[in-house]
């Protein structure tokens, strides 16, 4: 991915995700720490799943939902960066968000899925 013209608040959060960086990170603050051979191999596969949730966001909602999850930056700030109206820059992560709970629904459905009945199957 390249990140061209972006404003400067911006390229330093894609360039810490993208590299080394020594604050928290996305998944750090999702998913939980858990000290079981299972509970690891969920959080590895949640860590993918949200990884490539937000890859599939729109660019100017990803842009949005990291520099508000990951930097930890108010809506005043992210819109000073980006240069959009606050309310535009809350209806961009109003926007990621139902974006996110869709693709990580899947994500949440019960353990043991395939053996369980769903609503509305047929049988």
């Amino acid at each position: 991915m390249t990140y061209v013209g972006r404003p400067t608040a911006s390229n330093r959060l894609i360039t810490s995700l993208a590299g080394d960086s020594s604050g928290p990170i996305l998944v750090d603050r999702v998913a939980a720490r858990n000290a079981g051979a299972e509970d690891e191999a969920m959080d590895r596969q949640l860590r993918v799943h949200i990884d490539h949730a937000v890859d599939l966001l729109p660019p100017d909602q990803r842009e949005v939902f990291l520099m508000r999850e990951v930097m930890d930056l108010s809506f005043a700030e992210i819109a000073q960066a980006v240069g959009a109206s606050e309310p535009t820059v809350k209806s961009r992560m109003r926007y990621a968000l139902e974006k996110l709970r869709q693709a990580l629904a899947s994500f949440h459905e019960p353990r043991g899925g395939a053996d369980e009945p769903r609503e509305g199957a047929g049988g």
